[in-house]
């Protein structure tokens, strides 16, 4: 029987197959969604484990300008009264990072899909590929799948690893950035390790995949997963 996915024998699946387009678009839409919901999954490790407050200018608070009587402001200078700087807390800044990231996944996904399926179109090309185009794309979806497995193992990692952080008002911005950066160092670390197994995971998609979907030798199918698998760790890596 023909396994469900191709992620485990990616031979089988693809192996006389009839592929389908809206298959692939669905997996890149689950894609995108698994890899947002692992960035709010590692803005709730942050905040869980780094605490405290920072001190920031008080929105709240004219200009210095109107202040010191430089300029007359509309309703006077009542709100000048106000503190110039205010403290907040840490985590409204780290799900404000983590929101601009997510935003940027939303998008970048389904972009990261057109442009693999674009390579492994082009490769399969060149190795004089008579498939339907359209599986290139179907085939980059798949191989896309295992990045969401290996940002979850990075993830149960770091929630395991990470020592607990408390910043103050006072806490110099340096020490606190480079407290951080100290924890987060085993996420580029392991981040690396289950990238690059993800990314050879997806090359065996790609490869049979490309075999059976774009009808290339297996040596062909080889030499195009390969490359683009070496090009897109090379890019993740940058």
């Amino acid at each position: 029987m023909s396994p469900r996915t191709p992620l485990l024998r990616p031979d089988r699946y693809f192996d006389g197959r009839q592929i389908s387009l809206a298959r692939g678009i669905a997996v890149v839409l689950l894609v995108t969604v698994g890899l947002t919901a692992g960035v709010y999954s590692l803005g709730f490790i942050l905040t869980e484990n780094i605490d405290g407050t920072v001190t920031v200018d008080n929105p709240d608070r004219p200009p210095e300008s109107f202040c010191d009587g430089t300029f007359e402001s509309a309703n006077g200078n009542a709100d000048c009264d106000e503190p110039a700087t205010v403290d907040k807390d840490i985590d409204v800044f780290l799900w404000k990072a983590v929101g601009s990231v997510a935003g940027q996944m939303i998008v970048g996904v389904p972009v990261l899909w057109l442009f693999v399926g674009l390579l492994l179109y082009a490769g399969s090309w060149l190795f004089d590929g008579d498939g339907p185009r359209s599986n290139a794309w179907v085939v980059a979806a798949w191989g896309l799948v295992p990045s969401v497995v290996s940002f979850a193992a990075v993830l149960v990692v770091l929630s395991l690893t990470f020592d607990p952080v408390t910043v103050t008002a006072g806490t110099d911005p340096t020490v606190f950035r480079d407290d951080v950066i100290g924890e987060l160092g085993v996420l580029h670390t392991v981040g690396a390790v289950f990238g690059l197994l993800g990314t050879l995971w997806g090359a065996v998609i790609w490869r049979f995949g490309l075999e059976d979907g774009r009808n290339l030798s297996g040596t062909g199918a080889s030499i195009v997963a390969g490359a683009v698998a070496v090009f897109m760790f090379l890019f993740g890596a940058a």
